[in-house]
């Protein structure tokens, strides 16, 4: 293994865990997939080969699986003698590259992360982190925007981006992508009902740049200019939005956003 920084500045765990505090396991897998044993970044020959990072964050994803339903994920065309070898082996050496064989355990004909001992995954931290943020939307605005904030900075980008191509890893994606989306919409809502219209304005930029079809985020970046005295910008915006929905959709936008264009055009207060 090699010595390596850490690929982030580090995020204090949503548990409270001392932030100082090297665990024995980080885990990265929203962006570049990354696993520290300790200090040290795992390389592609700790893992031996390809599979049993697959299997590793299978396991962390689903939460406990029988080897029949990690076969269906992994090896979804082998026979039951071939998976029977495959997966052995495989399981072999992912606890051959994470160290102690305990981080995997197998009870109730199921096998499964070892949550008892101490960890970070940066999936669960984003998790906890829009949780805690939509609890307290209501109340505590400034401390929801904490929340929402750090969430959002643990996404650097899809879940184990140029990794894992698999049907069983699709659609958490899909939902973990969701729920970014909502906790930036959420972000953005904040900060604009507490004045913070320039923040909002970057947090809606980003979420066009994600998803440049969603007309809700060209709507609420054109309402952020038009506050910030900057009406011609919003007028643009909706510009871009009618091109780009004629190009990639051949339809006009939605009334919503043209009444919105138009009150803006006239110089009406939002």
């Amino acid at each position: 293994m090699q010595k390596m920084p850490w690929k982030t500045p580090y995020h204090p765990p949503a548990n409270g865990a001392d932030p100082k505090e090297v665990l024995p396991l980080r885990i990265y897998a929203l962006g570049t997939a990354l696993v520290y044993r300790g200090e040290y970044a795992l390389s592609a020959t700790d893992w031996t080969y390809a599979r049993p990072r697959e299997l590793f964050f299978c396991l962390l994803l689903r939460r406990c699986a029988t080897k029949e339903q990690l076969g269906l994920a992994l090896w979804p065309d082998a026979s039951a003698l071939q998976l029977r070898r495959s997966f052995h082996t495989t399981l072999h050496h992912l606890r051959r590259a994470l160290g102690p064989a305990e981080w995997i355990v197998y009870e109730h004909q199921r096998y499964a992360f070892n949550r008892c001992l101490p960890y970070w995954f940066d999936v669960e931290e984003f998790e906890a982190h829009c949780a805690e943020g939509k609890r307290l939307e209501v109340g505590a605005p400034e401390r929801a925007i904490a929340c929402f904030e750090a969430a959002v900075g643990l996404y650097e980008g899809e879940l184990l981006e140029g990794l894992i191509q698999s049907d069983w890893c699709l659609s958490r994606r899909e939902e973990l992508h969701r729920r970014f989306v909502e906790a930036l919409f959420a972000l953005g809502q904040l900060l604009s009902a507490t004045g913070q219209s320039l923040q909002a304005a970057d947090v809606y930029r980003r979420i066009v740049t994600c998803d440049n079809l969603l007309e809700r985020a060209h709507r609420e970046l054109m309402r952020c200019y038009a506050r910030l005295g900057e009406t011609g910008l919003a007028l643009r915006q909706y510009q871009t939005l009618v091109h780009l929905l004629r190009r990639e959709l051949g339809s006009p936008p939605a009334t919503e956003t043209t009444r919105l264009f138009e009150e803006l055009r006239r110089g009406e207060n939002l």
